[in-house]
């Protein structure tokens, strides 16, 4: 069912994720008071563009998001 496998380069993304920088925000249309932890996805961008497709995509009206799920398999490669 897959194709186009290939190993990924694990210093390379050690090294992303040691500038993965985090912070708390809250969506413009959650009362105050509500806080979230995360990344900004521009920075992600910014940081390494081929590493952050990973898991950074943006949608028709230019807003970004991140899945989240596929950066935590990058947060266990940088502890291990």
């Amino acid at each position: 069912l897959k194709d186009d496998i290939r190993p990924l380069d694990k210093q390379a993304l050690v090294d992303f994720m040691k500038q993965v920088e985090l912070v708390s925000y809250r969506y413009k249309d959650e009362p105050e008071g509500t806080k979230r932890i995360g990344v900004i996805a521009q920075q992600l961008l910014a940081i390494n563009p081929e590493i952050a497709s990973l898991f950074v995509t943006e949608d028709e009206e230019g807003y970004y998001s991140v899945d989240y799920s596929a950066l935590s398999l990058l947060a266990v490669l940088a502890l291990q």
